[in-house]
Protein backbone atom coordinates (compact mmCIF):
# COMPACT_ATOMS: atom_id res chain seq x y z
CA UNK A 1 0.00 0.00 0.00
CA UNK A 2 1.19 3.28 -1.03
CA UNK A 3 1.66 6.72 1.57
CA UNK A 4 -0.26 9.65 0.87
CA UNK A 5 3.39 11.00 -0.67
CA UNK A 6 3.75 8.17 -2.69
CA UNK A 7 0.03 8.04 -4.23
CA UNK A 8 0.24 11.87 -4.60
CA UNK A 9 4.00 11.53 -6.57
CA UNK A 10 1.91 8.90 -8.80
CA UNK A 11 -0.91 10.79 -9.66
CA UNK A 12 1.69 13.90 -10.41
CA UNK A 13 3.88 11.88 -12.89
CA UNK A 14 0.75 10.05 -14.40
CA UNK A 15 -0.37 13.97 -15.28
CA UNK A 16 2.87 14.74 -16.52
CA UNK A 17 3.29 11.81 -18.81
CA UNK A 18 -0.14 11.82 -20.18
CA UNK A 19 -0.87 13.72 -23.58
CA UNK A 20 -2.43 16.21 -22.07
CA UNK A 21 -1.64 19.76 -23.26
CA UNK A 22 0.28 21.85 -20.52
CA UNK A 23 -2.67 24.23 -19.85
CA UNK A 24 -5.08 21.13 -19.06
CA UNK A 25 -1.82 20.02 -16.92
CA UNK A 26 -1.66 23.27 -15.20
CA UNK A 27 -5.62 23.52 -14.71
CA UNK A 28 -5.54 19.70 -13.17
CA UNK A 29 -1.99 20.86 -11.23
CA UNK A 30 -4.48 23.86 -9.72
CA UNK A 31 -7.33 21.94 -8.69
CA UNK A 32 -5.57 19.31 -6.97
CA UNK A 33 -3.50 22.12 -4.28
CA UNK A 34 -6.71 23.78 -3.93
CA UNK A 35 -8.63 20.58 -2.80
CA UNK A 36 -5.34 19.83 -0.65
CA UNK A 37 -5.13 23.29 0.87
CA UNK A 38 -9.17 22.95 1.73
CA UNK A 39 -8.12 19.74 3.94
CA UNK A 40 -6.00 21.89 5.99
CA UNK A 41 -7.92 24.27 7.74
CA UNK A 42 -10.44 21.40 8.88
CA UNK A 43 -8.30 19.40 10.55
CA UNK A 44 -6.39 22.05 12.49
CA UNK A 45 -9.83 23.40 13.36
CA UNK A 46 -10.93 19.97 14.84
CA UNK A 47 -7.31 19.68 16.76
CA UNK A 48 -7.77 23.16 18.41
CA UNK A 49 -8.87 23.02 21.81
CA UNK A 50 -12.65 24.15 22.85
CA UNK A 51 -11.04 27.61 24.37
CA UNK A 52 -8.52 28.22 21.89
CA UNK A 53 -11.65 27.59 19.36
CA UNK A 54 -14.12 30.21 21.30
CA UNK A 55 -11.45 32.19 21.52
CA UNK A 56 -11.16 32.68 17.97
CA UNK A 57 -14.43 32.85 17.45
CA UNK A 58 -14.85 35.65 19.80
CA UNK A 59 -12.00 37.94 19.59
CA UNK A 60 -11.51 37.28 15.67
CA UNK A 61 -10.81 41.09 15.39
CA UNK A 62 -7.63 40.18 17.55
CA UNK A 63 -6.15 37.39 15.78
CA UNK A 64 -2.73 38.95 14.64
CA UNK A 65 -0.58 36.63 12.15
CA UNK A 66 1.77 35.61 14.83
CA UNK A 67 -1.48 34.57 17.14
CA UNK A 68 -2.75 32.37 14.13
CA UNK A 69 0.71 30.95 13.63
CA UNK A 70 0.78 30.06 17.29
CA UNK A 71 -3.03 28.69 17.17
CA UNK A 72 -1.88 25.99 14.13
CA UNK A 73 1.70 25.14 15.71
CA UNK A 74 -0.82 24.26 18.66
CA UNK A 75 -2.97 22.45 16.76
CA UNK A 76 -0.02 20.53 14.55
CA UNK A 77 1.33 18.85 18.54
CA UNK A 78 -1.87 17.33 19.00
CA UNK A 79 -1.89 13.47 18.60
CA UNK A 80 -4.46 12.72 16.10
CA UNK A 81 -3.69 16.09 13.01
CA UNK A 82 -1.65 13.55 11.59
CA UNK A 83 -3.60 10.68 11.64
CA UNK A 84 -6.74 13.06 10.51
CA UNK A 85 -5.19 15.02 7.41
CA UNK A 86 -3.80 11.85 6.47
CA UNK A 87 -6.94 9.93 6.21
CA UNK A 88 -8.68 13.12 4.69
CA UNK A 89 -5.94 13.76 1.99
CA UNK A 90 -6.28 9.83 1.67
CA UNK A 91 -9.65 10.25 0.44
CA UNK A 92 -8.94 13.56 -1.60
CA UNK A 93 -6.60 11.22 -3.48
CA UNK A 94 -9.36 8.51 -4.25
CA UNK A 95 -11.35 11.12 -5.62
CA UNK A 96 -8.22 12.51 -8.06
CA UNK A 97 -7.54 8.57 -9.10
CA UNK A 98 -11.56 8.26 -10.13
CA UNK A 99 -11.52 10.82 -12.15
CA UNK A 100 -8.71 10.72 -13.80
CA UNK A 101 -9.29 6.80 -14.68
CA UNK A 102 -12.39 8.19 -15.91
CA UNK A 103 -10.20 9.89 -18.51
CA UNK A 104 -7.98 7.03 -18.89
CA UNK A 105 -4.88 9.03 -17.48
CA UNK A 106 -4.70 6.08 -14.95
CA UNK A 107 -5.26 2.70 -16.00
Amino acid sequence: MMTTEERLRFIVTKVEQSPLPDPEKLKLYTAMREGIKACVMPVLLKNMSKEQLDRLNTHLDEVTPEKFVELVTSALRTPDVYTDMDELLGQVLDSYEKTLQEYHIID
